[in-house]
């Protein structure tokens, strides 16, 4: 599947650039053409098949019933050339990984608490969720704090 800045999906989204690429799917951002202002995350999986339509599925359910601060809104779902794609809320603030990466060093004491905070915030999303019976693989967040 080939995707395009401009390129106009599900009558109603217009791709503005890619957000990120990871082994399951690649999110873009996108503008809600009928709402106008509304910025959204569009995931495409990077390889349909059964067994990873499947799988996206399942992630779509988890996040449908989810009213969590720190899990991303889910709004819908729809097929673009027989491959499905995930509509989210956009999080304008960027992803973990980034932020870390994108660290200030002005105040390192500053810098430790906020990562610290985030981290609190992180094991406050994961107990709500595996209180839901829901497993969420995040060894890519902690790659950074292993180092």
């Amino acid at each position: 599947m080939t995707l395009t800045t401009g390129q106009h999906l599900d009558q109603k989204y217009r791709l503005l650039r890619t957000l990120g690429k990871g082994g399951f799917g690649e999110v873009w951002l996108a503008q809600d053409t009928v709402l106008g202002e509304r910025h959204v995350a569009i995931k495409f999986l990077m390889a349909s098949s059964a067994e990873n339509d499947v799988a996206f599925l399942v992630e779509m359910r988890a996040l449908s019933h989810l009213n969590l601060p720190g899990i991303v809104t889910f709004h819908h779902h729809f097929r673009h050339q027989n491959q499905l794609a995930l509509v989210m809320a956009y999080c304008a603030g960027g992803s973990l990984s980034r932020r870390l990466h994108d660290k200030q060093t002005d105040d390192s004491v500053g810098w430790v608490n906020q990562v610290a905070d985030w981290v609190l915030q992180l094991c406050d999303t994961l107990t709500a969720v595996h209180a839901r019976q829901l497993v969420h693989h995040v060894h890519q967040a902690f790659q950074y704090f292993a180092a």
